[in-house]
């Protein structure tokens, strides 16, 4: 715990030497520390002693939890004392696999110091004979084949090209070393040496980090970018934002919607077969198997917040959506588009817009219940057909079109006076 190395204690007396690191067979089963009988996987590193034959029987789940039958007991007179360094992705899988989360394998995931073992042992066993009244033998195995760190070439200016503040080369060698790297200058190139007990440093970006945090982020200026002249919204976009605005003055809430049907609400919808708006896409993965198609028509997806709403109470409903609808008939031929070269061409990203389905954009409202609710001044407003009729002229006018009205039939939408608004 003081150091941070695991560390595990084997009853001498129970292994069988000699011992290894080996990979598990599969099938093979072990004890652990726990009590618990586990049935381990081709892929699970254990220690093992030769009980039985070389290599023959796992006393541990390395980095992980050490074998029953080896355990420190009342009755051990002589310990055996470990400290390895195992691969953190191995641990991490093994603990995971096995739903076995230790103090060891904890640290051994998150990366130890590799020039750490031989001096915890050591601590460990001063530790034991002046506390413990232990005598220490002077047998040491010591297999080192770890990897010493990669030095890493960065650039002295990078950190100031990538967090966009100035930092002097003499500030960023300081940092470096602050966090135990060896750094090796040759003008503005610089080689550093990352220190053993820092295996997260593994790449120039990783060390610009260092620099930026020792400086302090707190202190990293905030400069707004400045907008070139000449750009702005798009009159698409300014058309949508009035339509939205109109519809919000009129008294009526955006909502947003999922864009996903069944084909039965288009049925409860009354649209016939001949309908354009029956021209749908299905998903071939639907978040729902009971909604699999694409929206065609504002209206299918917009009732269901209205729905919502009324069966928690609030019978006073007006709400508006824009969005898009779907259309299956402007679907074109994928085209095979080269990348080889690293780049793509105005004329591909034309073709494969073309291959897209038509997607109109839409906006559409329901109103229900009262305009006003009532008051101590008067009775309930309810919304009308002319409340209905007034929101559609206010989006006609300000898109900037010609509407008129004619008289429609749709018993399916409403039980009473339903018509169409249209332009051109």
């Amino acid at each position: 715990m003081s150091l941070g190395q695991p560390l595990h204690a084997y009853d001498f007396a129970q292994v069988s030497e000699p011992i290894v690191v080996r990979r598990a067979s599969a099938g093979e089963k072990a004890t652990t520390l726990d009590d618990v009988t586990r049935e381990l996987h081709a892929e699970d590193l254990v220690i093992a002693d030769s009980a039985g034959g070389h290599g023959a029987r796992a006393i541990g789940l390395a980095g992980v939890m050490g074998g029953a039958e080896t355990e420190v007991s009342g009755a051990t007179t002589d310990i055996l004392l470990e400290a390895a360094h195992f691969d953190a992705v191995t641990i991490a899988r093994t603990a995971r696999r096995h739903r076995l989360g230790s103090e060891a394998s904890r640290r051994f995931e998150r990366g130890v110091d590799t020039r750490l073992q031989v001096a915890a042992v050591e601590r460990a066993l001063s530790l034991m004979q002046e506390f413990g009244g232990g005598q220490i033998e002077d047998v040491y195995t010591d297999l080192d084949e770890t990897v010493a760190p990669a030095q890493i070439a960065m650039d002295v200016a990078y950190p100031s090209t990538i967090v966009g503040v100035e930092y002097p080369a003499d500030e960023v060698v300081e940092a470096l070393e602050k966090v135990g790297c060896v750094v090796d200058r040759d003008y503005e190139s610089l080689l550093v040496t990352p220190p053993t007990w820092r295996p997260d440093l593994d790449s120039a970006i990783t060390l610009v980090e260092e620099v930026a945090r020792l400086r302090g982020y707190d202190n990293l200026p905030s400069v707004l970018p400045v907008a070139p002249p000449g750009r702005g919204l798009t009159h698409g976009q300014k058309v949508r934002r009035a339509v939205a605005r109109t519809l919000a003055e009129s008294g009526l809430t955006e909502v947003l919607t999922y864009p996903f049907i069944s084909e039965q609400r288009l049925d409860d919808l009354g649209i016939h077969d001949e309908d354009p708006r029956r021209d749908w896409i299905a998903l071939a993965n639907p978040l729902s198997a009971e909604q699999p198609l694409m929206r065609t028509t504002m209206i299918a997806t917009l009732v269901d917040a209205v729905r919502v709403n009324l069966g928690r109470g609030e019978q006073d409903v007006a709400v508006y959506e824009l969005g898009r609808a779907y259309q299956a008939k402007h679907i074109g031929t994928l085209p095979v588009v080269d990348t080889t070269d690293g780049g793509i061409t105005p004329a591909e990203v034309e073709a494969l817009n073309e291959a897209l389905p038509g997607q109109p954009r839409r906006v559409a409202g329901i109103m229900a219940g009262n305009r006003v609710r009532a008051g101590w001044n008067g009775h309930a407003t309810p919304w009308g057909w002319a409340d209905a009729l007034a929101a559609v002229e206010r989006v006609a006018s300000v898109a900037g079109v010609e509407a008129h009205g004619v008289a429609g039939l749709a018993p399916a939408v409403a039980p009473g006076p339903c018509g169409d608004v249209l332009a051109g």
